[in-house]
């Protein structure tokens, strides 16, 4: 097979235009808004007489994308199983009304912040009896939650 120069252009072009246009694809998969949740169970609160003696769940938002979201609803769903987690099957749900007082939802999360909320630990331990328990964050740039399982230690408690 003889290539011409103009063959060699030709194909040179093809491969340089599916390589920009995969670039662009994952540009594009990976711009918006990119949450990083983290939960933590039994927190306490020094310094605070009308929080101190009471034990939290620590939950932490970071958007690590490049633009910004709204955080809308924080909640917790409680599964009985497993097989009853995967099926999306939970037997109670409940909404955070108020984790932050200073920075309520809905909340502006811009690219490169943190937000940060605190949830009565002693509630969703009595609501949970031992069983999973999944929290959930909404935000305007999906149409699907962000989900933690949550791990509840109840023999240490003092909530």
């Amino acid at each position: 097979i003889t290539l011409t120069t103009t063959d060699i252009v030709a194909w040179w072009g093809a491969i340089l235009a599916t390589i920009v246009l995969v670039w662009d694809i994952y540009k594009w998969r990976k711009s918006g808004p990119r949450l990083r949740v983290s939960v933590r169970p039994n927190q306490i609160v020094i310094g605070d007489p009308l929080r101190e003696g009471k034990t939290y769940i620590s939950i932490w938002v970071t958007n690590v994308g490049d633009r910004a979201t709204t955080l809308q609803v924080l909640g917790f769903h409680v599964f009985a199983s497993w097989a009853r987690r995967l099926r999306r099957r939970a037997e109670m749900s409940a909404v955070f009304p108020n984790p932050n007082e200073h920075y309520p939802l809905p909340h502006k999360l811009e690219a490169g912040s943190q937000w940060h909320g605190l949830v009565l630990q002693s509630a969703v331990v009595d609501v949970a009896k031992g069983r999973l328990v999944e929290i959930e964050l909404d935000h305007s740039h999906s149409p699907r939650p962000i989900r933690v399982t949550l791990r509840l230690e109840t023999s240490n408690e003092k909530a």
